[in-house]
C-alpha cells in the first residue's frame, strides 16, 4: 500500500473517531466528574485537533509529517489499551474501542513500514551512486547538485514518489519546482486512473 493512502487513512480515522469521543465526552460530562471529565475533553481534543492538522498537512508534500503519525500511534495505542482494560469492566465498551482503535493502529504499522522501506531504498540508492549528498563534509552547493542528479534519475526511471522526494530538498531551485509540480500532477492523475478502474470492476 502507498505511503500517501496510510497517511489519508490514519488522518481520515483521526478525525472521525477524535469526533466521535467529543460527542461523547460532551454528552456524558454531567455524570463524571470534574477532574475526569476535564482529562478526557482535552485528551480528547488532542487527538481531534492531531487528526485534523495531520490530514491538511497530507497534501503538503514538503512537510515531514512522520513525528505527527508517530503521535497518532502513540494515541490509538493508548485507547487500545483502555479498551483492554474496560474488557474487565464493560466487555461490549471496551471490545468497540479495541476494533475502532485497531484500524488506525494497524495502518499505523503499514505506514511505518512503508516509510522504513523507502527511506532504506533512498539510502541504498545514495550509496549505490557513492552520492554522499547529506553529509556534513560535502558543501550545502555540491549536495544540492548531487540531489538534483539522482531526482533526474528517478524522473527518468518513473520513480516518480522517490523522485519526488529528492527535488523537495532543493525547493529553491527553478526547475526543481518545476519538477516537482509535474511530479505532483502526474501522481494525482495516477490516483484518478486507480480510482476509474475500481470504479469501472464495481460496475461490471
Amino acid at each position: 500500500m502507498k505511503l500517501s493512502v496510510t497517511e489519508k487513512i490514519i488522518s481520515y480515522f483521526a478525525v472521525s473517531l477524535g469526533a466521535i469521543l467529543l460527542i461523547f465526552a460532551t454528552i456524558n460530562m454531567i455524570e463524571e466528574s470534574e477532574i475526569n471529565f476535564a482529562f478526557g475533553i482535552i485528551f480528547t481534543l488532542a487527538y481531534l485537533v492531531l487528526g485534523i492538522i495531520t490530514l491538511v498537512l497530507v497534501r503538503k508534500t514538503t512537510i515531514p509529517k512522520i513525528g505527527l503519525f508517530i503521535t497518532l500511534f502513540v494515541f490509538n495505542s493508548l485507547y487500545i489499551l483502555t479498551g483492554l482494560t474496560l474488557l474487565f469492566i464493560i466487555p461490549g465498551v471496551g471490545l468497540l474501542f479495541i476494533v475502532l482503535f485497531g484500524v488506525p493502529f494497524a495502518f499505523g504499522i503499514v505506514y511505518f513500514v512503508n516509510y522504513y522501506n523507502q527511506e532504506a531504498k533512498l539510502s541504498d540508492t545514495l550509496k549505490g551512486y557513492q552520492l554522499y549528498s547529506f553529509i556534513s563534509s560535502i558543501d550545502e552547493e555540491e549536495r544540492r547538485i548531487k540531489a538534483y542528479e539522482i531526482g533526474l534519475k528517478y524522473l527518468e526511471e518513473k520513480e516518480y514518489e522517490m523522485a519526488l522526494k529528492m527535488f523537495e530538498k532543493i525547493p529553491d531551485y527553478r526547475d526543481s519546482k518545476l519538477h516537482i509540480l509535474n511530479i505532483q500532477e502526474i501522481l494525482i492523475k495516477r490516483e484518478k486512473e486507480e480510482l476509474m478502474k475500481k470504479i469501472d470492476q464495481i460496475s461490471e
